[in-house]
């Protein structure tokens, strides 16, 4: 499957990168020759407008993210803002890093390798501790510290708070993970 030029996108979509939001704009007829249907290109042109045109392209899914419909396939409008700003259909993965995953201001949205983006991850829900980074096994008093680096988990040490463990994991966070730490 081919995907999209950024200049068939420009005909379709407007992108605002400074809120992030993608608008519909309006269609011409020729755009609807050769579709199937029962009503003319003219007819499918006008409802289309009457319908979209001016209005906010896509909707979020269930995990927050932004998908867009172009030609029958879904995009995620992350990735769209890239190839509209930049051009080119990004190889790498697109990163929101504030952590916000429907907020698509390009100044939000970097290149980041797999590794990279789960660094950028949130604290998991399942965490009963509070803080990313922390948890205290049910046959231990004290809090333990650890974090994941190269796929592998690493103990940094037991603390007497909460707090203590997070603030180690944290320090350990911006020493492996740069710009790509989070802490929760």
């Amino acid at each position: 499957m081919t995907r999209p030029s950024r200049e068939y996108l420009l005909s379709l979509l407007r992108y605002d990168p400074v809120t992030g939001v993608f608008t519909w704009l309006p269609r011409t007829p020729d755009m609807f020759v050769g579709r199937a249907g029962r009503y003319s290109a003219e007819r499918q042109c006008a409802i289309f407008n009457s319908t979209f045109a001016g209005k906010t392209a896509g909707g979020a899914n269930e995990r927050g993210y932004v998908k867009i419909g172009v030609e029958g396939v879904s995009y995620y409008a992350h990735v769209l803002a890239w190839v509209l700003v930049k051009g080119t259909w990004p190889d790498r993965n697109i990163d929101h890093a504030n952590g916000l995953t429907g907020d698509n201001r390009f100044g939000n949205l970097r290149l980041a390798k797999k590794t990279d983006n789960l660094r950028n991850s949130k604290k998991p829900v399942t965490n009963k501790s509070g803080f990313k980074g922390v948890c205290r096994p049910k046959d231990r008093t004290k809090w333990i510290a650890q974090i994941r680096i190269d796929g592998r988990n690493t103990y940094l040490g037991s603390f007497n708070t909460p707090e203590e463990a997070h603030e180690v994991y944290r320090q350990a966070a911006l020493q492996h993970f740069g710009a790509f730490a989070r802490f929760v």
